[in-house]
């Protein structure tokens, strides 16, 4: 079985060029895909910068909250026990062994 194909046969059997213009074109393949390389760089690389730094302000901010609600919660615990201790207690209950 023979793998030649009229595709194939004229690249094979073409005879090195010494054209020096001819070797020295980039060809237009490479130049579109390092284009789309540096397109995508310059758009993504910002794109994630902004999704760290969003990340970043977001958990600052859950940590504000949480302190706030701690904060807010020892308050309330505090002002229930003054409260309870203020209190009279209506029925005494005591414990005798």
């Amino acid at each position: 079985m023979v793998w030649r194909g009229s595709v194939r046969d004229p690249m094979v059997n073409k005879p090195p060029t010494t054209d020096k213009d001819e070797q020295d074109n980039i060809p237009w393949v490479l130049l579109i895909c390092l284009i789309t390389m540096v397109l995508t760089l310059a758009i993504a690389l910002p794109l994630v910068g902004l999704a760290i730094m969003d990340a970043n302000n977001a958990t600052n901010a859950a940590i504000v909250e949480v302190d706030r609600m701690r904060r807010i919660r020892k308050l309330m615990m505090r002002e229930l026990e003054e409260k309870n201790a203020n209190s009279d207690p209506t029925e005494a209950v005591t414990t005798k062994e």
